[in-house]
């Protein structure tokens, strides 16, 4: 179900070989970034791209909602999902088109900033069945090389209460996920973070 992969997903580099950071340099935490432009590349089974489209004032006046497409290189249909920020978290609103729908009230989704042993319940509720539980942990950061490439990134479990389906992502600061698995699987590796500038590509 893609809505639900969209939802296990979601969201500057940080290698571990990065230079040093200059004295008195505010270092910005936000591990699921979002700016219209971002494009993230995947490779994997559930290879694809995801690219934050646009953003809005949130409708509630608290923080900014972002419209964020989700396409996949096999032969399944793509889609759109809503998100909003705060600055701290980041809830779920659910899918822009007609065949998924919002969902009745937000979800919480994630935390920009990560915390070891830190956790949250998220509650997913479209209104035409029965609603969608997931916990997800925070474990310890570690490095972790995808692609090439190395990151220091927290891992973060989650599992679904009703269906006992588990999964995990790797978050580093400023990109977002960089790899993504179901169960004891990879299903997504980051291939290319594209950093946006505020326009659409």
């Amino acid at each position: 179900m893609r809505t639900s992969l969209a939802l296990v997903w979601f969201i500057g580099i940080a290698p571990v070989s990065a230079a040093p950071i200059p004295k008195n340099t505010v270092v910005s935490i936000d591990y699921f970034p979002l700016q219209v432009g971002h494009k993230w590349v995947f490779t994997g089974s559930s290879a694809g791209t995801v690219e934050v489209m646009e953003s809005k004032k949130a409708d509630d006046g608290k923080g900014t909602q972002f419209t964020v497409k989700y396409s996949y290189e096999a032969d399944s249909p793509g889609n759109t999902q809503v998100f909003q920020t705060d600055g701290e978290t980041v809830l779920a609103l659910g899918s822009a088109e007609p065949m998924g729908g919002l969902f009745r009230s937000p979800a919480m989704f994630m935390k920009k900033k990560l915390v070891e042993k830190d956790s949250w319940e998220s509650a997913y509720d479209l209104g035409n069945g029965p609603m969608m539980t997931a916990k997800s942990t925070v474990g310890k950061a570690e490095s972790i090389t995808v692609s090439g490439k190395e990151y220091r990134a927290f891992k973060v479990s989650w599992k679904y209460e009703d269906s006992g389906v588990s999964g995990h992502s790797w978050y580093a600061n400023g990109i977002g996920p960089v790899q993504i698995g179901a169960g004891d699987k990879v299903t997504q590796e980051l291939k290319e973070f594209l950093p946006g500038t505020g326009k659409a590509r």
